[in-house]
């Protein structure tokens, strides 16, 4: 099952994840860390809709000068 996003937060014993489990629901429930965003529309648009979250994400963080660590793997 392949893991779009993972997050670990300090002082967490275990990692959220967007997976296989999100974006290929049928459900209309999402409970997790992408917030519905790619619940439920496919892996593909799951993967753009992550790459494009990560874009913004390490733009803002750059312009505040924070530390954030975004890991791209590319799955063929």
């Amino acid at each position: 099952m392949t893991v779009l996003i993972k997050q670990k937060l300090p002082g967490q014993k275990r990692a959220r994840t967007c997976s296989a489990l999100c974006y290929n629901a049928k459900g209309p429930v999402c409970c997790c860390v992408c917030g519905g965003v790619n619940h439920g529309v496919g892996f593909r648009q799951a993967a753009e809709n992550t790459a494009k979250a990560a874009e913004e994400l390490q733009k803002r963080a750059q312009e505040e000068g924070a530390l954030i660590q975004i890991r791209k793997e590319v799955i063929s």
